[in-house]
């Protein structure tokens, strides 16, 4: 296979949609600059990240399968030659991403219990950023390396290597040589959605939590995120799957009594109070753009939109 038939193969390997997690306020970050934090790979999660297996990389020299002592020199060579090759790679760093928005556990690692933020990526919105993206490979094994003594030690594989017990992550990395930041700024085209967690519609009583998903909002009324799409997780019917959704708009609580609603777009929002029974006791419409502030007495309350059929229950009693 020539070169260039590789690469197509490759381009069209390629998810066309790829998603990190954040908690909030690490997205709040993230969209103020549109800049991706970059991770060192010796200081990943995975204690056994970027490990090899010792005993195939002196295989080759010839003389060492007859010496007694192989495995103490195996080691002992194996630990050298990845302590000289970090210090020549000291800039190397990865950025890491999923082909999941619906992953309850990725939920639960990575975005705080659902109370975070998934943000999808286009990777062919910004070819620089997604230059040199590959996919991690799962293996019961550790990467091997069949070099001899005295040879460049290629560590590309070993990058995208990981234990099996890893595979529900479904990974891709962007591999960065000779970064001397921990910060690439990536186009804010290629964000093309964001997706607010279960437990974010529902954090109602952190006033505090309320205000970093408000900042959000805000920041994703800038004109180069016009293009993104909003939605939120929600979990379906009688299962433990998630599922995305559209939400034209969300709910906030600025204090026991106050709710924020802000919206996407122009749009007539339908309020009904019920009581302890149930019973309907009040409605009435919003026509509202981005940010309404209403104050609200005890009760249970329906704030629907009927276009989409998006609904948020919101509860407000004296403590």
């Amino acid at each position: 296979m020539n070169s260039y038939n590789k690469m197509n193969e490759m381009l069209s390997a390629r998810p066309q949609r790829l998603y990190m997690y954040f908690k909030a306020e690490g997205a709040e970050k993230f969209l103020e600059n549109h800049n991706l934090k970059l991770s060192d790979p010796r200081k990943c999660n995975d204690p056994f990240e970027c490990a090899i297996d010792y005993n195939a990389s002196l295989k080759t020299t010839g003389y060492i399968d007859e010496n007694p002592y192989y495995e103490q020199l195996n080691e002992l060579y194996v630990r050298d030659l990845q302590a000289k090759w970090w210090k020549a790679h000291k800039h190397l760093r990865i950025s890491c991403f999923t082909k999941e928005a619906t992953n309850i556990l990725m939920w639960a690692y990575y975005a705080d219990g659902q109370k975070g933020i998934c943000i999808e990526f286009d990777p062919s919105k910004d070819p620089l950023f997604f230059e040199n993206l590959r996919e991690v490979k799962y293996r019961t094994k550790l990467a091997t390396i069949n070099k001899g003594c005295g040879e460049e030690l290629d560590y590309s594989e070993i990058l995208i290597t990981k234990a099996m017990q890893w595979q529900h992550e479904k990974e891709w990395r962007v591999i960065f040589k000779d970064l001397y930041s921990d910060f690439f700024p990536i186009s804010p085209q290629a964000i093309t959605s964001v997706i607010f967690g279960c437990a974010s519609a529902s954090y109602y009583n952190d006033y505090g939590m309320s205000g970093t998903y408000e900042r959000i909002f805000q920041l994703l009324q800038r004109p180069e995120y016009a293009h993104i799409q909003l939605q939120c997780i929600s979990q379906e019917t009688d299962t433990f799957k998630l599922q995305c959704r559209k939400m034209p708009f969300f709910v906030f609580m600025k204090d026991q009594h106050t709710i924020s609603i802000i919206s996407t777009r122009q749009q007539c929002l339908q309020i009904k109070r019920y009581n302890d029974n149930r019973d309907l006791i009040y409605e009435a419409s919003v026509c509202q753009w981005e940010k309404t502030i209403i104050t609200l007495p005890n009760g249970y309350y329906l704030i629907s939109n009927a276009v989409d059929n998006n609904t948020v229950l919101v509860q407000i009693f004296d403590e």
